[in-house]
């Protein structure tokens, strides 16, 4: 059974001009240790959600073999930026985790210019604005210049959507 997330992608920059199709939680801890999501759902998409680990060489094969089926790792580096609670996010940089998920992506061959980083989920939902973003951001460009940042947020019909100015990608899901 695959287990399938969509939601629309939007640019916001023009410059990045780049067309994703489908989406899929593939690499997350969802398949179970007989199923490959990741080559099942290759055929109709062509990015792919990959999440840490804590393993240094699981996650470089992680990122490797989404690449070598042609898709754009999406690695979500939310948890290591940020302390998750039922109704809250706070910055919490767990250095070590990031110097160990820069090892990671070394070590997959995988280029930054050929990565997003999945930078936070509903952000808007916890209190988290874009100036709160933008230091995690910042180091992103200076530890993976050419990787690209991405922010979902949950759209609310009755507030206008703030789009960080400084992500790649800003997407949402309602």
């Amino acid at each position: 059974m695959i287990r399938v997330l969509m939601f629309v992608l939007l640019l916001a920059a023009p410059a990045s001009a780049q067309n994703y199709f489908g989406y899929a939680g593939v690499i997350c801890g969802l398949d179970g240790p007989d199923e490959d999501f990741a080559a099942e759902v290759a055929p109709f998409t062509n990015i792919a959600h990959v999440c840490p680990t804590g393993d240094l060489a699981l996650d470089a094969k992680n990122l490797a073999r989404t690449y070598a089926l042609g898709m754009t790792p999406l690695y979500h580096v939310e948890p290591i930026f940020f302390e998750c609670g039922q109704r809250s996010m706070s910055r919490r940089p767990d250095t070590a985790l990031w110097e160990q998920t820069l090892r990671s992506i070394a070590q997959s061959g995988v280029l930054a210019e050929s990565l997003i980083l999945y930078l936070a989920d509903e952000p808007s939902l916890v209190s988290v604005w874009p100036r709160q973003l933008r230091p995690v951001i910042q180091r992103i460009q200076t530890d993976l210049p050419g990787a690209r940042a991405m922010v979902i947020d949950a759209f609310q019909s009755r507030h206008p959507p703030i789009v960080p100015f400084d992500v790649d990608y800003w997407g949402f899901n309602s």
